[in-house]
């Protein structure tokens, strides 16, 4: 008999993507909400974890720092002394909730800083079992993004640099195929456009995030003329930028993609939050 652990991770990164249109995240028996979480330096919050299964579950919880370099690699730092965290692990009966609380240590941080809390369900004996085969255990981990942000912080974004260049997007092909669930789903090939790259440089001592900012891209296009682009939605940003965060004090560089046929020059570009 062998026995197959099988993990999947639910959470932020799906959350992030839709502008946080939900802060819940349910997984086959385990819900963990919220997913979003902005809290002061010493102040304490507050975790739901909800077991609707008829099976204890084991869950343990744990924090990572979030560290985004100028290119958008996202790393993750180990920062479990960062937090008081109670419980740090249990054991959630059927149908149960429990309440994990965390607690910033630091209270005299002068800029935000961004961290994942992790609620992980931890693997149990399945036991002995008759006749042969593989048995299945499906772990379950959530990610909440968590950004402990000092009183009066702000965010500040400063222009930095543009450059025309190119990036690959996906585009519809009007054909479609089965999905592995059998439902017809669009092919989208790969498609080189022109792109702005763009660098931004954060200024403040709070985190802002790339799709809430607006941008006016302007340039000279061949014939002499002025060109001024500022058609980038919410949505375009997202689908172009895979980490949007920019934390304090921090510099990023990105693409958002330009209109076939644009080869503007002596680009610049403006930016300000999104109203």
């Amino acid at each position: 008999m062998r026995l197959f652990i099988i993990k999947i991770l639910v959470g932020v990164a799906i959350i992030l993507a839709t502008l946080f249109t939900s802060n819940f995240a349910f997984a086959n028996s385990l819900g963990v909400e919220p997913l979003f979480l902005e809290i002061r330096p010493g102040q304490s919050a507050a975790i739901r974890v909800n077991n609707i299964s008829d099976n204890d579950a084991p869950v343990e919880v744990y924090v990572k720092e979030r560290l985004v370099d100028a290119t958008g690699v996202q790393t993750r730092r180990e920062a479990d002394d960062a937090f008081i965290i109670f419980p740090p692990q249990t054991v959630i009966p059927p149908n149960s909730t429990q309440v994990f609380r965390l607690q910033p240590i630091d209270k005299t941080m002068t800029e935000s800083k961004s961290y994942y809390v992790s609620i992980r369900q931890l693997p149990v004996d399945l036991g002995e079992s008759d006749g042969e085969g593989a048995r299945v255990q499906v772990v379950f981990a959530f990610d909440a993004a968590v950004h402990v942000i000092p009183r009066k912080a702000e965010p500040k974004p400063v222009a930095v640099d543009a450059k025309l260049s190119q990036m690959t997007i996906k585009v519809p092909t009007g054909r479609y195929e089965n999905d592995d669930e059998g439902e017809p789903r669009e092919v989208m090939e790969d498609k080189i456009v022109p792109a702005a790259q763009l660098t931004l440089r954060n200024d403040g001592n709070r985190y802002l995030y790339l799709q809430d900012q607006e941008y006016t891209l302007n340039g000279t296009q061949q014939d002499g003329s002025s060109l001024t682009f500022d058609d980038w939605s919410v949505d375009e940003v997202l689908k172009s930028v895979s980490v949007v965060l920019l934390q304090p004090k921090s510099t990023r560089t990105f693409k958002l993609p330009l209109p076939e046929g644009t080869k503007p020059s002596n680009l610049s570009f403006k930016v300000k939050a999104r109203r």
